[in-house]
């Protein structure tokens, strides 16, 4: 398995040109108002009828005092160590009956890891992102499973970021839902003459983009898909529930920084003769509703217009993701991983194709890997390490 392929986590969606897809979730915003009331007594006097009440010095003070002030709730604290940032959880927004009402079968949840070796895979739980997920057998569909169901939700989804979901090519082709709500897409419509194997829906609610899925290895009944579509008419109505999302998590101290888009890092790395180059941008996107651009995080691969075809540099940044990258050590069984003490931080090296290797170094808080011809391997590491701010001995 090759880092440039990222895993977007969930349930798949029909894609053009065999693409894999990438959908998530939403949720809204409720304000909370507070009153301040003033509150004044009279003095002295009698009942209406039997005098006039006497005014005192006390009770002109009162009566004149101006109302006590409405206190503004402080913003949570900045959470010490990554952590979910939608208060909720998968009881609460896809329970196991209802995943498997959708299916019209029995489901587990999904313990498999969809993971790969690339940081890239691994952004939407650097963002704080909610995933629940069941399937027949607990693997995806791709793995044998008749049918699976999940639900994601992730947190701090810009206007923008979720328009950009809705319109990237190949990826999530979404039909306006008017009737369920504004800012909701499905994907279930199937071409004439045929059917899809899967059924999708998304929307943004107040900074949430929240998704739900369901996948069949065959294709997907009538009935399936309304109940997709009415289940998640219930998801987008609970979430509306949620509050703001909590504050997103940064490492202390020094951390990634320096280059932050493919091209920066092209010119860092002083490629001149660059036949093509494949970014996450666009329908390579693979991270939920965009959310590789609130960490900065971003993956690069470039074509040397020299060779016939070889893969010149693969590059991967994840900043603040230094807590994933023992899971992607682990999560493609076919690489061995060798430390590498030589290299700067704690970085482990495998080879994955004929005279090429990968890199994987976890420094500054965040985590990177670089895949290139083994001989110039750590030169391109080096270059990128220093590209992202990282002082090199």
């Amino acid at each position: 398995m090759s880092t440039d392929d990222i895993d977007t986590g969930g349930a798949p969606t029909p894609s053009r040109g065999g693409r894999r897809t990438v959908l998530v979730v939403v949720a809204a915003v409720v304000g909370l108002v507070a009153i301040g009331t003033a509150v004044f007594a009279l003095t002295g006097g009698s009942i209406i009828g039997l005098g006039t009440p006497a005014t005192t010095a006390a009770a002109v003070a009162t009566a004149t005092s101006s109302p006590s002030p409405t206190t503004t709730p402080s913003p949570p604290p900045a959470p010490t160590a990554p952590v979910v940032r939608v208060p909720a959880s998968c009881d609460e927004l896809l329970p196991q009956s209802v995943a498997e009402s959708i299916a019209g079968g029995a489901l587990v949840p999904v313990t498999e890891s969809e993971h790969t070796a690339s940081p890239m895979s691994f952004v939407g739980e650097r963002v704080g992102e909610l995933a629940c997920s069941f399937s027949e057998t607990g693997g995806s569909v791709y793995d044998g499973a008749a049918y699976s169901v999940g639900v994601t939700i992730v947190p701090g989804v810009s206007d923008e970021a979720f328009e950009q979901t809705v319109q990237r090519e190949g990826i999530f082709v979404g039909t306006p839902e008017p009737t369920i709500g504004p800012d909701s897409y499905s994907a279930c419509v199937p071409a004439p003459g045929t059917r899809p194997n899967s059924c999708s829906f998304i929307a943004h609610v107040g900074g949430y983009g929240i998704s739900l899925s369901s996948a069949f290895a065959t294709t997907v009944t009538d009935q399936q898909m309304a109940e997709t579509r009415a289940r998640f008419v219930d998801l987008r109505a609970t979430t509306e529930t949620l509050g703001t999302p909590g504050p997103l998590w940064q490492p202390v101290g020094q951390g990634l920084s320096g280059a932050s888009t493919c091209d920066e890092l092209a010119a860092a790395l002083g490629i001149a003769r660059v036949e093509q180059y494949k970014s996450a941008e666009g329908e390579y996107n693979g991270s939920p509703f965009f959310a590789d651009e609130q960490v900065g995080a971003y993956y690069c691969s470039w074509t040397d217009a020299d060779t016939t075809g070889a893969t010149a540099a693969s590059i991967a940044v994840l900043p603040g993701g230094v807590g994933y990258r023992e899971a992607g050590l682990e999560a493609d069984p076919d690489l061995v991983w060798t430390p590498a003490p030589d290299y700067p931080g704690e970085a482990a090296i495998a080879v994955v194709g004929d005279g090429v290797s990968e890199v994987s170094v976890a420094i500054d808080g965040g985590w990177l890997t670089v895949t290139a011809p083994t001989d110039t391997l750590r030169a391109v590491t080096d270059l990128a390490l220093a590209a992202q701010g990282v002082a090199l001995d």
